[in-house]
């Protein structure tokens, strides 16, 4: 790791990021400034009782992370809708509480050639 990206605090690299991002998909990148700063991520719990997360931004609306209902469950139906080949290389984004790289792991650990 060099100096600067050791020094680079987490706003400096979504800047950073905008920036590039900005270059491709200028549009995207407003979008992504323009989200309210002050929405809160709540952790509460799901009807089964594991947890789960959601934005709450200050108008009131919610947006989840994971199910209302069962989390484990959801990650599991997706992950078993992927089609993995031997070796294949994977990138996950957005792994929330974990739920998605749980169940990724579990159905395809010995078949997945590289993770990011």
């Amino acid at each position: 790791m060099t100096g600067d990206m050791a020094m680079m605090t987490g706003e400096s690299f979504l800047l950073k990021n905008l920036a590039a991002l900005e270059k491709r998909d200028a549009r995207l990148a407003e979008l992504i400034q323009n989200l309210a700063a002050d929405a809160q991520v709540r952790i509460i719990p799901a009807s089964n009782g594991d947890l789960t997360a959601a934005f709450v931004h200050p108008n009131g609306t919610t947006k989840r992370i994971h199910s209302s209902r069962d989390p484990r469950r959801d990650a599991m139906l997706w992950a078993q809708e992927l089609k993995m080949n031997p070796s294949q290389s994977v990138a996950l984004f957005g792994l929330g509480l974990g739920y998605p790289l749980k169940a990724f792991l579990d159905l395809y650990r010995e078949k997945v050639g590289a993770l990011w």
